[in-house]
């Protein structure tokens, strides 16, 4: 059983090879954000879309793997094969921001080199992301999954043979959390972008998200200018896109050179 989804997933066996999802004209993204015409994404929104994509069809992929074996598992087996299941997909998970984090290191720079500032982020920002999905997402959904076989209505699905189904259910109270790690990406894509500025001596320009209805924070920072990165930071206590402020990881507002 162990076996089988090691060998589906590549998991267990050195590197993962997760194909890469499709990025352009695949996806209905949410928001319509322009880049001079209508209903047009900037490449930056597509990008971090696509990731957040990828995550979603991670997550709903393992679920429907590893329900239908937790849900038949001997009661002996089952936290063994829930620790394996969470384990598994945390490495698919892991591996995907790996892939995918660098480029937004990438388009932060737009084509400037990469600076030590810019490296010591991605490093950082590498690190948090697999201590979230590990220390975090993993721990829960390992208690979640757990705590769901007390629960009457999981009982009574899994006598009446519905048990994978009850179970995905249950996962899929997490979705939108795994969906919500793509705010990493932008968080260290606008970062970067901070940084350019800051080394190159240009203004920078907070552009809100056109679709979006905006929390406090980027009311107040954002549709602005600013002089520099470091009065940027002055403004708004260290916070930019996707990072310390209210919609977290949910913020698609945008950073832009202004010089």
């Amino acid at each position: 059983m162990a076996a089988n989804h090691a060998k589906r997933f590549g998991w267990g066996k050195g590197d993962i090879d997760i194909k890469m999802l499709p990025e352009k004209g695949s996806e209905p993204f949410a928001d319509l954000r322009g880049a001079g015409t209508p209903g047009r994404k900037s490449h930056e929104i597509a990008a971090v879309n696509a990731y957040q994509k990828e995550l979603e069809q991670i997550y709903d992929g393992w679920a429907d793997e590893w329900a239908d074996d937790i849900a038949q598992a001997p009661e002996e087996e089952r936290d063994g094969l829930i620790e394996e299941a969470t384990l598994a997909l945390v490495a698919l998970l892991v591996a995907a921001g790996r892939r995918r984090i660098p480029q937004a290191v990438d388009l932060g720079l737009d084509g400037k080199p990469l600076s030590p500032g810019a490296a010591a982020r991605l490093a950082a920002a590498l690190e948090s992301n697999e201590t979230l999905l590990r220390d975090s997402l993993g721990a829960d959904l390992q208690r979640k999954l757990r705590n769901a076989f007390s629960d009457p209505d999981v009982q009574a699905a899994l006598a009446a043979g519905a048990g994978a189904v009850a179970l995905q259910g249950v996962a899929a109270t997490l979705a939108g959390r795994v969906a919500s790690y793509a705010g990493g990406y932008w968080a260290v894509l606008n970062q970067t972008r901070g940084e350019v500025a800051k080394e190159s001596g240009i203004q920078i320009f907070w552009r809100w998200d056109d679709s979006a209805q905006h929390c406090t924070d980027c009311l107040h920072l954002g549709n602005r200018t600013y002089d520099s990165w470091d009065d940027l930071m002055a403004a708004g206590g260290g916070r930019t896109p996707a990072n310390g402020v209210q919609c977290d990881g949910n913020c698609r507002c945008e950073l832009e050179f202004a010089s």
